[in-house]
């Protein structure tokens, strides 16, 4: 490939006649230019790398190539490579090879895509995918076949992370029997804060609203400035009812003290999602995480609001003991967020670079960037030199003589 210029391969091969009967002739192949084909590998590899490592459209392929090599490639082309660089990669080969550094702890989550669901199974030890199948639904029947193929691969993990949707917990079990299931913290924080914010809108409607407004054109001169009310204050900061101290700005921490000081619920949500949040602090052990969601249930806010009410329960029975069984484990995997992140990237994929919509393209565009994040970067060849090569000193003084 050359950078704004044309460059064409000459090559000399061989032709032989075959001894047998058949008196045909047979053409020796050129690895980098095999028969029948316009372009070089390299153009090829350029064009997969443009689509599965920089997330461009097949048109914005067509006008690089066209801008920068003088390349006029078909859409055809492109589909071309993208098939010729799946065909290389060898998916099962990689699995195998991730099965044998399996670390042990798995995280399971189902990504919903149109028409398709896409079920990913990951090790956050390791960064690696373990397995993936793209399906028509998220149903016992379609996804547990694909946990007995990762178990016929030898993956046995001794911990699983889910969120905390009711497909998993009979479905592992029947699977691995005995492992131990933990559902992410995280997405029950998130859950808790979408919860307090309900409620903190619900405190702010008890608040002095703005004054309404007379009829009639209103006059501008000598009008004061208009002043916020505290409902419209308390809905515009409602957040701070849930942020971290540590994560507090100098002006969010000025703003907090009137914020609490406007409704006493309000200052109760703040006090319950802070102490919700210590039942999973690291360090805790599994014990001192069951006093104090003792002492949580007891707040009388819970019972003021439904929101309270609802995520209340899941501090009770299996459900809890689920999302504390990391503070007695010594890796410490709390979320699942490992999997999370790679469902969005291929959101990235899908939906802002290239859209896929079929279920094969689906699958293809998986294995690409499992190949992808498989082989290690290397450094893309230098099209040109420097333009100012230092030369040494034995060179110039051949010069000067």
């Amino acid at each position: 490939m050359g950078y704004r210029e044309e460059v064409w391969v000459h090559s000399k091969l061989g032709v032989y006649e075959s001894r047998c009967a058949c008196q045909d002739y047979f053409q020796a192949e050129n690895p980098d230019a095999p028969h029948h084909w316009m372009y070089t590998v390299a153009v090829r590899e350029a064009v997969v790398n443009a689509i599965v490592r920089d997330h461009l459209s097949s048109q914005k392929v067509q006008s690089r190539f066209q801008e920068d090599f003088l390349l006029e490639l078909s859409q055809g082309f492109i589909f071309e490579c993208l098939a010729w660089a799946d065909k290389r990669f060898n998916s099962e080969a990689h699995f195998r090879s991730v099965a044998k550094q399996f670390s042990g702890v798995l995280c399971v989550d189902e990504l919903y895509d149109g028409d398709f669901k896409i079920i990913f199974a990951t090790d956050p030890q390791l960064n690696e995918t373990i397995g993936f199948r793209v399906v028509d639904a998220a149903t016992r029947e379609k996804v547990e076949p694909f946990l007995i193929e990762l178990r016929e691969r030898g993956i046995t993990p001794r911990t699983i992370m889910t969120d905390d949707s009711n497909l998993y917990p009979d479905m592992l079990q029947t699977v691995w029997p005995g492992v131990e299931h933990r559902t992410c913290v995280f997405h029950y924080e998130m859950t808790v804060g979408k919860a307090v914010i309900r409620a903190v809108r619900k405190v702010a409607k008890k608040l002095r609203g703005a004054p309404k407004r007379r009829r009639g054109r209103p006059s501008r001169r000598g009008a004061p400035r208009k002043k916020v009310s505290d409902r419209d204050f308390v809905n515009k900061n409602r957040f701070l009812a849930v942020k971290k101290d540590e994560n507090l700005t100098e002006r969010e921490r000025e703003l907090l003290p009137k914020f609490l000081g406007l409704h006493p619920e309000l200052r109760d949500l703040r006090d319950f999602t802070t102490a919700l949040r210590n039942l999973f602090e690291p360090g805790t052990t599994q014990q001192q995480a069951r006093n104090r969601r003792t002492r949580l249930l007891q707040r009388p806010i819970i019972d003021a609001y439904p929101q309270l009410r609802h995520i209340a329960k899941r501090l009770t029975g299996e459900s809890f003991e689920k999302l504390i069984s990391f503070l007695k484990s010594d890796d410490g995997q709390r979320t699942n967020n490992h999997v999370e992140r790679k469902n969005r990237g291929f959101r990235m994929i899908q939906k802002t670079r290239y859209r896929h919509r079929t279920q094969a393209r689906i699958e293809q565009a998986i294995r690409l960037d499992l190949a992808r994040r498989s082989c290690p970067r290397q450094a893309p060849a230098r099209i040109h030199g420097p333009r100012n090569p230092v030369k040494s000193a034995q060179e110039k003084e051949s010069m000067a003589a």
